[in-house]
């Protein structure tokens, strides 16, 4: 009997790539980084020796066309869409009270990406057992029309681990304990995407807090997320490379290697989240970028703290 594929669990890792070259170690290096390594199998030019300014690597991930996505390096990153520089955000916009039949709700743009958040509640569940604080549920769904490539209504798997890096960091800026017996519903919806995954959970974590605090639940101060991700660039000194780019597109998004999202509240300077996803060769460039994240959700902080204040 053939083995199914079970949606209700993770069945592996959501991304694989086929290794371009060999990792070596080189004598006499000074750092652990990984070197690359020529691979003659693949008839592939060594990068220190060509002068384009981006070499086209070959993934294992398919395409609609069963065909492999080609994974993009760059020597220079300084032109990105919107002529923005590497550690600048896209610019944002929130609406507050769109949804009439919710307690709470948040409309939230930033580029091409928009989503929806509406909470329900602090209201009491029948049959409950007592609890001392509040249930917190958060439901994370992509609308089928958000991308190009039409998406599966219902739940999958990714929506599951979208949800629970939301919860993750909402829950420490909720006052549950005021609310015994009671239960929060946070539902997220992405009506349009122009960025990837972890771009969505960060915007999602700006507009449930927006929601939130519109419901008028006591918090501890208003969450605000931010992400970037990681860019693959040619080799310097046979050494692996990385370009980190704050609120990426979906293209740059595309060709990226590791994703980082940070989740701040930015009037108490605490940090509710911190997810770092994939490799990371120079840990001295992730704090950078960690710091250029903080900065932004400070940004985004204040843009949803004068939509709140134009509400009242």
């Amino acid at each position: 009997m053939t083995a199914q594929f079970d949606r209700r669990r993770v069945n592996g890792p959501e991304d694989t790539f086929l290794p371009l070259y060999n990792v070596e170690t080189r004598e006499g290096s000074t750092t652990d980084a990984p070197v690359w390594a020529l691979d003659e199998q693949r008839l592939l030019v060594d990068p220190e020796s060509s002068s384009a300014d981006q070499l086209e690597l070959t993934t294992m991930v398919l395409g609609d066309d069963k065909l492999p996505v080609p994974r993009i390096a760059r020597r220079e990153f300084s032109k990105r869409t919107e002529n923005r520089g590497i550690l600048d955000p896209r610019p944002m916009f929130v609406q507050i009270g769109l949804v009439p039949n919710a307690s709470g709700s948040a409309l939230l743009e930033s580029g091409r990406t928009k989503l929806a958040c509406a909470v329900h509640g602090p209201r009491q569940v029948r049959g409950r057992q007592y609890a001392g604080q509040a249930e917190l549920n958060v439901n994370f769904n992509m609308a089928p029309f958000c991308d190009v490539q039409r998406f599966k209504p219902g739940k999958d798997v990714e929506s599951h681990s979208s949800a629970a890096l939301v919860e993750q960091a909402l829950l420490p800026a909720i006052r549950l304990d005021l609310l015994p017996k009671a239960s929060i519903d946070v539902y997220i919806t992405v009506l349009d995407m122009d960025t990837s995954t972890a771009g969505c959970v960060a915007l999602a974590v700006t507009a449930a807090s927006a929601a939130l605090a519109e419901a008028g639940i006591e918090m501890y101060g208003l969450v605000a997320g931010a992400t970037a991700s990681a860019i693959p660039s040619l080799p310097f000194k046979g050494e692996v490379q990385q370009q980190w780019l704050v609120d990426p597109s979906q293209e740059e998004a595309a060709h990226a290697s590791a994703h980082l999202i940070v989740c701040t509240m930015p009037a108490l300077g605490r940090t509710t989240c911190y997810s770092l996803q994939g490799p990371a060769h120079d840990f001295g460039k992730v704090q950078e970028v960690s710091n250029a994240l903080v900065e932004a959700t400070s940004k985004l902080h204040s843009i949803t703290a004068q939509a709140l204040y134009k509400l009242s």
